[in-house]
């Protein structure tokens, strides 16, 4: 599995600051230590940069573009007007399922190294298009992760500790591990083929786990489905 990590801002784009930190190296900084992290786990690392330089919004699409990538990981850290507002938040596109799973478990494990748990969302434009420029235009899924806030204190000094960036970064990897293990299962399932043909037969709606459990409710929906289409077949 290829992995395009994409540290945010770079340059003269210093993104947000804050109590003496700049978010272009803080990106960086977890950047190449979530690289490392991938790399001793038998992943394929693309990086968008590895120096403090400038990328025009096109042409950061078209690296990550040409990376071929699986998952993008675009690194970025947080600012607001009130300082008192911290935490994590993983912005996934609207219509990937993959993505919206993968940034649940990132946010989880940054939570379970003490930053607060916000959100995990999307977010669209007038045209119900994804809002972010990066999510609309690269090809493979991408996710945009705001580690922490740069303008709060608390989250400022987590993020001038290296251990604790090194901890960002080990959730990240961490999440994208159990993302890989997930998709390994799956290819070799004994039921892929009857679960594949299902979808294909419009009897189930959206990505599930092969083994994860099914409500009442959840079969009912699929025994109906089943009853309706042997009947549109008996016509």
């Amino acid at each position: 599995m290829k992995i395009c990590i994409d540290p945010g801002h770079g340059g003269k784009d210093t993104g947000v600051t804050g109590l003496g930190v700049k978010e272009k190296d803080v990106n960086l900084d977890i950047s190449f230590k979530l690289e490392k992290l991938l790399l001793s786990n038998n992943f394929q690392v693309c990086m968008t940069r590895k120096t403090d330089r400038t990328l025009l919004p096109d042409e950061r699409i078209k690296l990550i573009n040409n990376c071929n990538s699986n998952i993008n990981l675009s690194i970025h850290n947080n600012a607001a007007s009130m300082n008192e507002v911290n935490g994590s938040e993983v912005v996934y596109p609207h219509n990937c399922m993959e993505g919206r799973k993968i940034a649940y478990y990132i946010l989880g494990n940054l939570s379970a190294i003490g930053l607060k748990k916000r959100r995990v969302y999307s977010r669209l434009n007038n045209k119900g298009k994804d809002y972010y420029y990066i999510i609309r235009k690269v090809i493979k899924p991408t996710l945009i992760i705001q580690c922490a806030f740069v303008t709060n204190p608390e989250d400022n000094s987590k993020l001038k500790n290296e251990g604790f960036k090194y901890k960002i970064a080990r959730a990240i990897c961490d999440s994208v591990i159990k993302y890989r293990e997930e998709k390994m299962e799956e290819v070799d399932h004994w039921a892929k083929s009857y679960y594949e043909k299902l979808k294909n037969d419009g009897i189930i709606k959206g990505d599930h786990r092969l083994d994860s459990n099914v409500t009442w409710g959840e079969l009912s929906a699929i025994l109906i489905k089943l009853i309706d289409l042997n009947n549109e077949n008996n016509i």
